[in-house]
């Protein structure tokens, strides 16, 4: 809760604006790191079944926001879903290398942000069937 407590999803701010704000809400939680940030980086990487379900529910409501911000719905399709779920694994992998080498997050906020992007768009074609293709099943 403490990492995306204030996530912005208000129509009325500008995207922009919302994605500025929320990124770097993430960003400060990650160059500190914030315990939040260990903590869910720990929990991350643990077997523990209960430790998983828990970042599964924090990253779902991630993936809602995100959609909601970039897509206007909650509930995105599975493929794109999926693709948020793995940019937050890049994301977060990203923030903690940038600490690492005392590089500073900011400068990471084009290669996110276009990550992001990219990611939903790859995604979205994907959900669209390719005119004339046959299914994987399809003799």
């Amino acid at each position: 809760r403490r990492l995306t407590g204030d996530w912005n999803t208000d129509e009325s701010v500008p995207l922009p604006d919302r994605i500025a704000a929320n990124v770097g809400r993430i960003i400060e939680h990650a160059a500190a790191p914030s315990d939040s940030w260990l903590i869910y980086r720990l929990a991350h990487a643990s077997s523990d079944p209960g430790l998983h379900a828990a970042v599964e529910r924090f990253e779902d409501a991630v993936i809602e926001s995100i959609a909601l911000n970039r897509l206007g719905t909650t509930d995105p399709p599975p493929l794109v879903r999926i693709a948020i779920r793995g940019y937050l694994a890049f994301f977060a992998t990203t923030l903690d290398e940038a600490r690492a080498r005392s590089i500073p997050p900011t400068t990471l906020l084009p290669l996110v942000n276009e990550t992001l992007a990219a990611a939903l768009h790859a995604a979205a074609e994907g959900d669209r069937p390719a005119q004339g293709a046959s299914s994987p099943t399809d003799p």
